[in-house]
């Protein structure tokens, strides 16, 4: 678990995932975390990103291929950014293959943002006035709901969140384990609920 009475100092992170910002949509994932009681995290995607100029515009005819291939690989040179990216591949229609995998000391790094900070799909960040874990998910605005689901774009994946910090509150699909929990979102559509968990004490 997050050890809130570590000899370091009481800290708190906030995790914030999947709001839509105008770039990269998740799709077809599955995404894991796990912190242990000294901070160690390790944060895993697996999946498809959709990048949102290129769906849309190809979808809707106003993308011909030289803009595609130029904004490919724009989107390739922005992820190769992050060293936590280990495969981006181009499959068409706007979507992108990817593997990322990030580990670290959260008391050292202090933050980590999936994607990018205009695509805070998840973030990781040290919050020191609330003392709480806390995992908050956020939907795609409603206002995209209808041309998103027009070209035919679907939200599936799965979110995995391993602790055994006292959980406070949460609103997750399934949970396992004992001392040790899992706590599992299955995230099928647009209009599921955000993922939240709370953590402290």
């Amino acid at each position: 678990m997050i050890s809130f009475l570590s000899p370091l100092k009481r800290l708190p992170i906030l995790l914030a995932a999947f709001i839509l910002a105008g770039c990269y949509l998740p799709s077809q994932f599955k995404f894991d975390v796990r912190i242990s009681d000294n901070g160690e995290y390790t944060v895993s995607y697996v999946g498809r990103l959709a990048e949102s100029t290129l769906l849309i515009g190809l979808r809707e005819g106003t993308m011909d291929a030289a803009k595609e291939a130029e904004k490919v690989e724009m989107v390739k040179k922005d992820l190769a950014r992050d060293s936590g990216f280990r495969a981006v591949n181009y499959v068409g229609g706007g979507f992108f293959d990817v593997r990322y995998e990030k580990a670290g000391n959260i008391f050292d790094d202090k933050t980590l943002t999936f994607v990018n900070g205009s695509s805070r799909i998840l973030s990781l960040a040290l919050i020191s006035e609330t003392n709480t874990l806390t995992i908050l998910g956020s939907t795609v605005p409603v206002n995209y709901h209808k041309q998103l689901k027009s070209i035919g774009f679907t939200l599936d994946g799965e979110l995995r969140v391993v602790t055994d910090a006292k959980v406070l509150d949460h609103n997750a699909n399934q949970i396992s384990g004992d001392s040790e929990k899992t706590y599992f979102w299955a995230l099928r559509d647009l209009d599921a609920p955000a993922p939240k968990i709370v953590i402290g004490g």
